[in-house]
């Protein structure tokens, strides 16, 4: 541990090791989602979730290809 106090949110009274985890949970609650996925502009508040939404669309894109070509 840095030995930093825990750093608690002061909507939910959750605690975090370090105050950037702590500014992280904070955008639950106000909503602000600033990490934008390159590949298709959506926002969101963790940039953890960029690269699943990604791989998400490019499923459904391939997806959709099959689907025409089985149907030609």
């Amino acid at each position: 541990m840095s030995g930093e106090p825990p750093q608690t949110c002061p909507v939910c009274g959750k605690s975090f090791l370090n105050k950037n985890n702590l500014k992280l949970h904070a955008h639950i609650h106000t909503g602000e989602k600033p990490f934008q996925c390159k590949q298709c502009s959506k926002k969101f508040s963790s940039n953890s979730g960029l690269p699943l939404p990604c791989l998400y669309m490019a499923i459904r894109y391939v997806l959709r290809f099959m689907h025409i070509k089985h149907q030609q």
